[in-house]
């Protein structure tokens, strides 16, 4: 079976198999990869692709072609799960400028941000 038909558990199976002393700071997200199905799974109040990609900065100690190839898959899935800039806006004032945007991912999470910038 290819990597990209595992499951996230499976995949943290294929990690515990190949790297024989996981660093202590990878240990606990690897541990939550191995309740999760997928990238969109929660492990309680954290989303999947937070443990992942905590799991990779945390796994750069392990080196060989089955890290390289995890590491990309997972990455590979990170990277289609990521936040997207879905609109932004400047609101004009006489003292100023406001300017918002919304970042909305495939959860539908919105997280708004809003900036004030003085003019000079």
């Amino acid at each position: 079976m290819k990597l990209e038909d595992k499951k996230l558990s499976e995949i943290a199976q294929v990690v515990r198999e190949d790297w024989a002393n996981v660093n202590f700071a990878a240990a606990p997200y690897l541990d939550a990869m191995s309740t999760l199905d997928s990238i969109e799974d929660k492990y309680f109040y954290d989303d999947g692709d937070d443990i992942v990609i905590y799991f990779l900065a945390n796994a750069q100690s392990w080196h060989g072609d089955t890290a390289r190839a995890v590491k990309k898959e997972l990455n590979k899935r990170f990277q289609a799960n990521k936040w997207s800039v879905l609109s932004v806006e400047w609101f004009a004032r006489m003292d100023g400028l406001f300017v918002t945007n919304a970042k909305i991912n495939k959860k539908l999470k919105i997280v708004c941000n809003l900036y004030w910038l003085h003019a000079v």
